[in-house]
């Protein structure tokens, strides 16, 4: 029930490092909030996905965006491994059905930058991996063809990039 994406789905089974996020645990409450996940029987996912360890339940979400797209899935944890950053065990989606846009794009998937602890930026640097910064740097062009770079943690970022670009620090929003 998903689309087909540049690269290959993940397979949790494949992995020796992954495993599922409890719907019980703090991890999910974290991700999700009280209210926007659920807690369904791991049963239901062992035609779709396998896992090691205990099948009890997991922690499923269902996402709706603006233009009415959807993702609805599973969380795991799984190594995250990028090149010159120390490597941290990182949750995600792990997607069994998509509508719209996100079932259609090229794209792999969705990443969160927010200021959540289960953003990306914050996952990696709660573990040491990186410094709590990141930076992008926008391509010129129209659509997929436009280019850019993703830097994680200060370290990451050209020291040439830094002085002649203009920079915009991240604020919390109120409440």
């Amino acid at each position: 029930e998903c689309g087909l994406h540049i690269g290959r789905p993940f397979q949790p089974s494949a992995s020796s490092t992954s495993d599922f996020i409890g719907c019980v645990s703090a991890t999910c409450a974290t991700f999700c909030g009280t209210r926007r996940c659920g807690c369904r029987p791991a049963l239901e996912f062992l035609g779709k996905a396998q896992f090691s360890g205990p099948r009890l339940a997991v922690c499923s979400y269902e996402r709706r965006y603006q233009e009415h797209s959807s993702s609805e899935g599973i969380l795991v944890r799984d190594v995250c491994s990028i090149p010159g950053l120390s490597q941290a065990k990182v949750g995600f989606g792990c997607e069994l059905r998509e509508t719209g846009m996100i079932k259609s794009q090229n794209a792999d998937g969705v990443v969160g930058f927010g200021s959540n602890p289960s953003g990306l930026v914050n996952q990696l640097s709660s573990q040491g991996a990186i410094d709590a910064s990141f930076a992008v740097c926008m391509g010129e062009g129209d659509g997929e063809g436009g280019g850019g770079a993703l830097f994680l943690g200060q370290s990451s970022i050209p020291a040439t990039l830094r002085e002649p670009y203009a920079w915009a620090k991240i604020q919390q929003s109120p409440g």
